[in-house]
């Protein structure tokens, strides 16, 4: 009997164990960074070097559950485990910090009197199955127990990652969710979901105009050069020639995307793979990914999912997975690729489980990328910088002069480039790499000690410290100009004038400020319109995507008066909104100041 029992409930241990070994991250981390082999480490996070060995250790638990991956999916594991180390550092540090850690009482109350499924990632449903009294609706503990002792090793592991992991993680949320939204904020929100306009709009994009550094005005030059210089007196100045290697996705990189996604969905669907252990350990996503994927429970009619996103959901099965969803980006989801799956669903309302890829280089182009820059260096290195941008046909440009200390112009901040500026000989050639983003092959044209520099010499500077707001004040001139052209209360539609292929009219639906963030993802135009008086009222505002927008708002329907009930739902969603915001900007500016550096290239790739 007690065989049959164990088969029975046999599915379970993968659940479990594949939580349970998340655990390793912490206890091999816990033991310390013993350099091996030599002093040689794969790097050091905040200055506490992680080896080879410890690294390794690590990785090779990880891939232990990690089965039938791609080459590519094998090539990018070491970077998977890097991060995880960063993001379980980052959070380590806040709970220490708050007060919020966890003890051994703790996890053994949540694992063995008040179990959560999700919390030990197996489905709730599942779960209940197995170890419900479907008589009484409750948790059958002594056959639960039962279970636990059989595979003790697993829940010990279960319960070292409730203590360090999951528990402090849900004390983190309920901690932000104790700064409650003020009334007028809950109150905006109910009036962004529920009030309406429908608007006409005058459209110019500032990609459509060019502006150079002639285009500076001397007085903005001036102004400029006066708000900005005391920040450089008393300190030295360098100016760079810059080449630059782009790191953009482009189509390849979109399709890599997809296919790497339509490939999890294919595992899950063949049960191959578990969809919220996979989500953990695949999704960009980060704050759902530590909830196996899950989303919460959404109202498919409540418009915080694109339209097409939410037609897809409403024909999907309970448990079904969908194909790789591109989004632009709404309320509850990130732009990017997407699969979904539907852990329980109840007439409009659905429960929703993601899994959510970033559209960025993928990793066999960027290191293309690092290669041509390595070749351009070289070169660059050996026959000067001049001759190598000839030799690749590649235009250089120039930083201007900035201050030591200060973000570079055209390249902004790496730390390392910072050092070559003030502490190389002119003329000297260095390679800089910012994953994801771009690299460079730079030249010290010049340096000066500590004084001001001139008007003349600040132009470059000011040009590439103004450039978008001189497109932008371009932009909104020429559709001022337009606007001033039309009489009022006419429609945009009907003007013969507007022929310029550089302004775009149209209507907008009938739509709340919330329904047209969620479609285009910037509510600017939609909260000009609801501001303007109806029939006559013209505004100007700034768009999504460097766009200017002149709108006239043709019908409202606002609501006059709210009472608590309405928002009562709301604050509870602004709640759990602000904890999530909160959390993700705490450990994103953490990030930004954290000293890491790695070396995962020359041990493992």
């Amino acid at each position: 009997m007690l065989i049959n029992w164990m088969r029975e409930k046999a599915p379970l241990i993968m659940g479990f164990v594949l939580v349970a070994f998340i655990l390793t991250i912490f206890v091999s981390w816990g033991a310390g960074g013993m350099d091996v082999f030599g002093g040689q480490n794969v790097g050091r996070i905040d200055g506490e070097a992680v080896s080879v060995q410890e690294f390794s250790r690590l990785h090779d638990r990880q891939r232990q559950y990690a089965q039938d991956l791609t080459p590519e999916e094998r090539r990018r594991f070491p970077e998977q485990v890097w991060k995880s180390l960063i993001a379980e550092r980052i959070r380590e540090e806040l709970v220490d910090d708050l007060g919020l850690e966890a003890s051994d009482s703790d996890a053994k109350t949540l694992l063995l009197e008040d179990p959560d499924p999700r919390m030990l990632g197996v489905d709730p449903q599942r779960f209940f199955e197995l170890f419900g009294d479907p008589n009484t609706g409750e948790l059958n503990l002594q056959e639960y127990h039962a279970y636990v002792q059989q595979n003790k090793p697993f829940f010990e592991s279960l319960a070292q990652d409730l203590k360090y992991r999951q528990i402090p993680l849900q004390r983190l949320t309920a901690f932000f969710k104790t700064l409650s939204p003020s009334p007028a904020e809950q109150e905006f929100e109910y009036r962004r979901r529920t009030d309406q306009v429908l608007f006409e709009y005058l459209r110019a994009d500032l990609a459509d105009f060019s502006v150079t550094p002639q285009d500076l005005s001397s007085k903005q030059i001036r102004a400029d050069y006066e708000r900005f210089q005391e920040q450089y007196a008393g300190t030295q100045m360098a100016s760079l020639a810059v080449l630059r290697f782009d790191k953009e996705a482009d189509e390849y990189d979109r399709r890599y995307v997809r296919e790497d996604l339509a490939d999890i969905a294919e595992r899950v669907r063949r049960e191959d793979v578990d969809f919220a252990e996979e989500a953990r350990f695949e999704s960009d996503n980060r704050e759902s990914a530590e909830n196996g994927g899950y989303l919460g429970a959404l109202d498919l009619e409540d418009h915080f999912l694109p339209e097409d996103v939410a037609t897809v959901i409403a024909d999907l099965s309970v448990n079904e997975v969908s194909d790789p969803m591109y989004v632009e980006g709404s309320p509850v989801l990130d732009e990017g690729y997407h699969i979904f799956t539907v852990l329980q669903k109840h007439e409009n309302m659905v429960q929703l489980g993601h899994i959510y890829k970033q559209i960025q280089i993928s990793p066999d182009r960027e290191m293309d990328i690092d290669d041509t820059t390595a070749e351009v260096f070289e070169f660059a290195r050996r026959h000067g910088f001049d001759s190598a941008a000839v030799e690749y046909s590649i235009t250089p440009d120039t930083t201007g002069y900035f201050g030591r200390g200060h973000a570079v112009p055209i390249i902004d901040y790496i730390p390392e480039l910072g050092r070559f500026s003030f502490d190389e000989d002119i003329n000297a050639v260095g390679d800089f790499y910012d994953p994801g983003v771009a690299n460079y092959v730079v030249v010290l044209l010049d340096r000066k000690e500590a004084q001001r520099i001139s008007v003349d010499e600040y132009l470059q500077t000011a040009f590439y410290r103004m450039e978008d707001s001189l497109r932008y004040t371009a932009a909104r001139t020429f559709v001022e100009e337009a606007v001033a052209e039309t009489a009022t209360g006419e429609s945009f539609l009907s003007q013969e004038d507007f022929s310029d292929e550089r302004l775009t009219t149209g209507i907008s639906d009938t739509t709340t400020i919330a329904d047209y963030f969620g479609r285009f993802g910037d509510a600017r135009p939609a909260f000009a319109a609801m501001g303007a008086p109806t029939g006559d009222g013209i505004a100007i505002t700034q768009g999504a995507e460097g766009s200017v927008y002149a709108v006239l708002p043709l019908w409202k329907s606002q609501v006059e008066e709210i009472d608590d009930a309405d928002v009562a739902e709301i604050r509870t969603e602004l709640q759990e909104r602000t904890a999530q915001q909160l959390h993700g900007q705490w450990g994103t500016q953490r990030k930004k100041t954290m000293s890491v550096e790695d070396n995962l290239r020359r041990y493992f790739y």
